[in-house]
């Protein structure tokens, strides 16, 4: 089920990731925050987004793993970096159940942060062909949170050379459109 922002209107929803989107690209476009070297600060247009869509905001189930044990996820650059995968996410998007797996980092576990890379088919098309990232808080002992697609973004690797990025588990892959958040 998807729900709204809580307590909130749709209209101040909106407002509210419009908010955020304009930041995060004034983040992108600074030469001080140094996301984009000078050469490709002259070529970046801007991040691009879907419409806000209220409907892909989703009330979700995790199913918690008992144990979990670092393992290398393969990023963009050919390295591995050590992660957790904590649990299942479960969700229903435009009346479709989809399971989503969670990762963490040692920070990510502490900031009580899920980690949700995933593909769908808008990538390559309308998406950035890698698939997109969710970060998905939590509260502490809940077996319940809200996975918003309206804030899924591309990997940093999407906008320059000098990131190296998480490769989306072939187990996130969804037959379904998420026709919200960032686009290419």
């Amino acid at each position: 089920m998807c729900v709204w922002a809580c307590g909130n209107s749709q209209q101040e929803y909106a407002l509210q990731l419009q908010r955020q989107r304009t930041e995060t690209n004034r983040m992108w476009q600074s030469s001080a925050a140094g996301m984009l070297d000078s050469s490709e600060l002259k070529t970046f247009k801007g991040l691009h987004f879907f419409d806000v869509d209220p409907s892909y905001r989703c009330d979700a189930r995790i199913m918690w793993y008992p144990q979990t044990a670092f393992f290398d996820m393969p990023h963009t650059d050919g390295f591995f970096r050590p992660y957790m995968k904590v649990g299942e996410v479960h969700l229903k998007v435009k009346d479709k159940a989809i399971t989503l797996y969670a990762y963490q980092t040692e920070k990510m576990r502490l900031q009580r942060t899920l980690f949700i890379p995933f593909s769908d088919q808008t990538n390559g098309q309308s998406s950035y062909g890698g698939g997109r990232y969710l970060d998905v808080p939590y509260a502490p002992q809940s077996s319940n949170c809200v996975v918003d697609f309206n804030t899924a973004y591309a990997p940093y690797c999407a906008h320059s050379t000098r990131y190296s990025c998480p490769v989306v588990p072939g187990e996130n892959q969804l037959e379904i459109a998420i026709e919200a958040g960032e686009k290419k």
